[in-house]
């Protein structure tokens, strides 16, 4: 047990080191001043550089190397409840009072935010703004006090505590760092004539949308931003430009026309789906177009990691607070990993996107150009579900017990779910994203998160989508906290909270439990998506029931959905090893635990009754199975 609270606390110490340094790094701060920064908190935190650098635990010397480490830095779940991701430092610095000084943040209450510790007092604003909570989770013995101060925090639960920190120890060294710290964030201000453009954008004027886009260069890769949050304007003005060619576009799902993706642009831009939309669908089955199946959970590391380096990331934002910080709105997903690994961000910062919470932050400063626009986001009508979708979300709800964790997506039979909870208590919601079906619930005091785990107490998603009911639902909301994929659909993260209920679609399910959600055949229709990483968590889940929804038949009821083998080139997104509960209008089968004959049998029981003795005579032919039922031992 010493042992593992030994390594917890140098884990946590190696984290807090490192992640500062990022921070000052991504404040332009000299690479080298950042490390010698980086390197006095090392002292402060009872952890001499020396004592970490024999273990192998080195600061990182270059960009490069620091962006790489830290993105790729993991640590065990059973020690961090948290990532060590790229903003683990701001985390750090944010904990609690004790590492920003009680003044920074008596000032911050009061919007108090001149003099030469602006930036300081400005982080703890932030942090106040979002009603993120002061709180100890074993760093504070890892950051000491101020000197002779009361320092107000707050513990695990929110609850103001007096005291903490290690008092007077330490208090030298930590007024130390504080007093560099404040040095460097000083020094900026005479820097401004030497930085980058791209550092200086706050200053500039917002420019034509085919002004910002001449950043994009012949054989750049550019990722653009997806769902409700593409930059249309942007990509139709780099759509007009004809000296563009060798240009590879990377995105997620797009809203709206695709120009790039048309027959008269072949040749000029490339489009890789990560998950297909409805716009892309049939440049895809033409060859026009890309198709790379990842999990969600895994994309942001194909930038990070330099897998896939980025030279442009073009996204929409919402206009700037008074700190010049803007928010990447309705869809962080993959997005903050692109604004974070690319050279170059260019901007459609637009008035009617909603500012949003959690790790959704994009300081101004960070983008190289920018148009402003005001225009609606792109809409989804909730679809009336029909008799057969109402009762499968009959179906799923009776699955959904008190305090349950949901994670639910857009469509007909996730908003029959939904609307069928109303008598449920205590609910919670962590997913990848959620529309218009889940604002009713807030409303009605049935899902609080007060159960919760991971977020106690908050929403979490990565992406909305649906129409501007859910958009201002989620705009300046605390309730609400948008992460990054890498984070909402972080298999072991899932798994922390209990009685996870992951409803997820397919498009077909053959009769061993093989599910087939992004194909039909050959026919690429969407994407492997987070449909596994929320299968697998809600099994890991204390009480959690994964579920694969689907109506029994297609196309007018002539196709069965439950098939005795997958259609030919039909992708396997959720293996026989990983489903559990599959619903269909017919009823619910746990499949988990079962024999390949008495998946059979469970999966033939809620098909279409049109198709049921068919799928027997088939599957008795395949298997040899004459389904004569076994007699019980007495």
């Amino acid at each position: 047990m010493e042992r593992r609270d030994a390594v917890e606390g140098g884990v946590r110490k190696h984290a807090l080191a490192r992640g500062i340094q990022l921070v000052l790094l991504e404040a332009n701060v000299p690479l080298e001043q950042a490390r010698e920064l980086a390197q006095a908190s090392r002292t402060v935190v009872g952890r001499p550089l020396e004592q970490l650098e024999h273990q192998g635990v080195l600061l990182p010397r270059t960009r490069d190397e620091l962006v790489h480490s830290a993105a790729d830095q993991r640590v065990e779940q059973d020690l961090l409840d948290r990532d060590v991701r790229r903003d683990l430092g701001l985390e750090a610095l944010l904990h609690d009072r004790d590492c920003l000084g009680v003044d920074a943040v008596a000032r911050a209450e009061r919007g108090d935010v001149a003099g030469e510790d602006e930036p300081v007092v400005m982080i703890a604003r932030e942090r106040l703004e979002a009603e993120v909570p002061f709180h100890g989770d074993g760093l504070e013995d890892a950051v000491p006090a101020t000197v002779g101060r009361p320092v107000c925090t707050r513990d695990a639960k929110g609850a103001r505590r007096e005291g903490g920190g290690l008092g007077p120890s330490g208090s030298n060294a930590i007024e130390r760092w504080v007093s560099k710290m404040r040095a460097a964030w000083r020094g900026l201000g005479s820097a401004g004539a030497s930085q980058p453009p791209m550092t200086r954008a706050s200053n500039a004027s917002a420019l034509t949308p085919a002004e910002v886009v001449a950043h994009i260069k012949c054989g750049d890769r550019v990722f653009v931003h997806g769902a409700a949050a593409t930059p249309t304007v942007l990509l139709d003005a780099m759509c007009a430009r004809t000296d563009l060619e060798g240009v590879t576009l990377y995105h997620l799902h797009t809203e709206g026309h695709c120009a790039f993706a048309d027959a008269a642009s072949g040749g000029r831009f490339r489009s890789v789906s990560l998950f297909v939309g409805a716009s892309l669908r049939a440049a895809v089955a033409e060859g026009r177009a890309d198709f790379m199946p990842v999990f969600l959970s895994e994309i942001p590391d194909l930038f990070l990691s330099g897998q896939i380096p980025l030279d442009v990331a073009l996204v929409q934002l919402s206009p700037p607070n008074r700190h010049g910080h803007s928010t990447l709105g309705t869809s962080v997903d993959a997005a903050m990993a692109a604004v974070v690994s690319a050279r170059t961000v260019l901007a459609e910062i637009n008035e009617r996107m909603p500012r949003t919470l959690g790790h959704s932050v994009v300081p101004l400063s960070r983008v190289a150009a920018f148009t402003r626009t005001d225009r609606p986001l792109v809409e989804h009508a909730p679809s009336r579900p029909s008799a057969v979708e109402a009762r499968i979300g009959e179906l799923v709800a009776e699955l959904v017990e008190d305090g349950s964790c949901l994670q639910t997506g857009i469509g007909a039979i996730p908003d029959a779910v939904l609307a069928r909870l109303g008598n449920k208590h205590e609910l919670g919601v962590h997913t990848e994203m959620f529309s218009d079906g889940l604002i009713p619930l807030v409303e009605g005091g049935v899902i609080t998160n007060s159960r919760k785990k991971v977020h106690a107490g908050r929403i979490v998603t990565s992406f909305v989508s649906g129409t501007r009911k859910v958009f201002d639902f989620v705009d300046d909301n605390q309730m609400v906290e948008m992460h990054p994929c890498d984070r909402t659909n972080d298999t072991a993260l899932i798994a922390k909270n209990d009685r996870v209920v992951a409803i997820n679609s397919a498009i077909e399910i053959d009769l061993t439990g093989q599910v087939c959600a992004d194909s039909i055949g050959h026919r690429i229709y969407s994407g492997i998506g987070g449909q596994m990483d929320f299968i697998r968590g809600a099994a890991r889940s204390a009480g959690g029931k994964p579920i694969i929804a689907l109506p029994s038949t297609a196309s007018n009821g002539t196709i069965s959905r439950i098939a005795l083998e997958l259609r030919p080139g039909a992708g396997v997104v959720t293996t026989r090893g990983h489903v559990r509960w599959v619903v269909t209008e017919y009823g619910a089968v746990d499949l988990h635990g079962k024999t390949l004959r008495e998946r059979g049998e469970a999966l033939i029981s809620v098909a279409h009754p049109d198709f049921r003795a068919a799928l027997r005579r088939d599957l008795d032919q395949l298997r040899h199975f004459d389904f004569v039922p076994q007699r019980r031992p007495t």
